[in-house]
């Protein structure tokens, strides 16, 4: 790889549009719910994706 490389990383930029795991409407995923529902990403993430969290 040459020393001088020009390439970078592309940035995050907001929004950043993703679709709700309840109702598969976008909205911006650094909003903890969804407007569509009300789906909770906080409560999602906490209980383990898609609730394995729980199993045992």
């Amino acid at each position: 790889m040459p020393e001088e490389d020009n390439r970078k990383l592309a940035k995050d930029r907001p929004p950043r549009t993703v679709n709700c795991q309840w109702c598969s409407e976008a909205f911006d995923w650094r909003k903890n719910t969804c407007p569509n529902c009300g789906w909770d990403k906080g409560e999602w993430a906490s209980e383990g994706r898609y609730g394995l969290g729980k199993s045992e």
